[in-house]
């Protein structure tokens, strides 16, 4: 009724015709914004790139997760996509009309992430004004806390505080300031180790992690090196000149790529098509174009297996070794 009025106020509609049009002009934007935010959740989800039996049902999983308003702790090692998998609940969460707000733990100082996350009032740093923490502006939104397991023993214990009662303070003031925000966290460490050292609070460690998911490394996910590689050329050729389109990777990178262990993970195979896309000359990404250790541990690890591979061969071969005593000595 407000629009209703102030549109009268201003001359733009005068009679119940123009009222009624009016009003299904507005329900027709707000579906069609509906439309918007469905597609871009869905767009979200599409984005992790999977054939792999375990990743799909973590798609399936993690699809469940974002229509619940539980917090939610990630776990995997570097690069494997946690930030990704953040977006996507957030994405495809209720909340997703309001903001996602990204504080890496890692990157700053204790003092510093305080007031970054829950704010400060003026005069607590020297000739500093007044502001709002990262919390207060996601409000009805999601947090997504990267590298949780750095935060200090002071951080812990507000953050606690944030997520049983909904409430916080700025350094330096004493209101007390209600959010609804929910809190997505991601390490790449064990958390319960860092617990046994009494490093990390164990309640906090339980009211992040109602819902826990851990992302595998690529190299246990090697049928989507294809996939993935396929998807990073399509993302990156884009700056190459139109008369040096590169139409896709030989069969021997393809198989460089696939042999190689990727301790980077997805954030590492990105970064070796785009230096190959760069660097290529022809219409293929070949062999050469990546980098050079690549080239000499994909060619180590055809002629020395890993050390998992090469233990479970050595078990293989002493169980059998055994078996064959055994039976020597039950026919004797």
């Amino acid at each position: 009724m407000k629009i209703i009025s102030f549109l009268k106020k201003i001359g733009a509609i005068t009679t119940p015709d123009e009222i009624i049009e009016t009003y299904y002009q507005l329900k027709q934007a707000k579906i069609e914004k509906e439309k918007v935010i469905h597609q871009e959740r869905l767009e979200k989800i599409e984005e992790i790139i999977t054939r792999d039996e375990k990743m799909q049902k973590l798609k399936k999983t993690i699809t469940q997760v974002a229509n619940s308003e539980a917090p939610v702790l990630i776990t995997g090692e570097t690069g494997t996509g946690k930030a990704l998998v953040a977006q996507a609940i957030h994405y495809g969460s209720p909340r997703c009309k309001n903001l996602l707000v990204r504080v890496n733990c890692a990157a700053l100082p204790e003092e510093i992430l305080q007031s970054e996350l829950f704010g400060h009032e003026r005069g607590f740093f020297a000739g500093g004004h007044k502001k709002k923490g990262r919390l207060e502006f996601a409000d009805r939104g999601t947090l997504f806390l990267d590298e949780i397991d750095d935060i200090s023993p002071t951080v812990q214990t507000k953050l606690l505080r944030l997520l049983q009662e909904g409430a916080l303070e700025r350094m330096g003031g004493e209101k007390t300031f209600r959010v609804n925000v929910r809190i997505i966290a991601s390490t790449n460490h064990d958390l319960s180790q860092a617990i046994k050292q009494q490093r990390f609070r164990e309640d906090l460690f339980y009211r992040l992690s109602p819902v826990s998911i851990n992302l595998p490394p690529l190299r246990k996910r090697k049928q989507d090196i294809p996939l993935l590689a396929e998807y990073f050329l399509r993302k990156h050729r884009k700056y190459r000149e139109a008369k040096k389109q590169i139409e896709g990777i030989s069969k021997e990178a393809l198989d460089l790529l696939v042999s190689y262990e990727w301790p980077g993970n997805i954030r590492e195979l990105e970064n070796a098509i785009e230096r190959a896309v760069i660097l290529a000359k022809g219409p293929l990404l070949e062999k050469q174009d990546f980098p050079l250790s690549i080239q000499d541990l994909a060619a180590t690890e055809k002629t020395f297996p890993s050390p998992s591979r090469a233990l479970r061969e050595i078990e293989v071969y002493l169980l059998s070794g055994r078996i064959k005593k055994d039976n020597l000595m039950s026919k004797t």
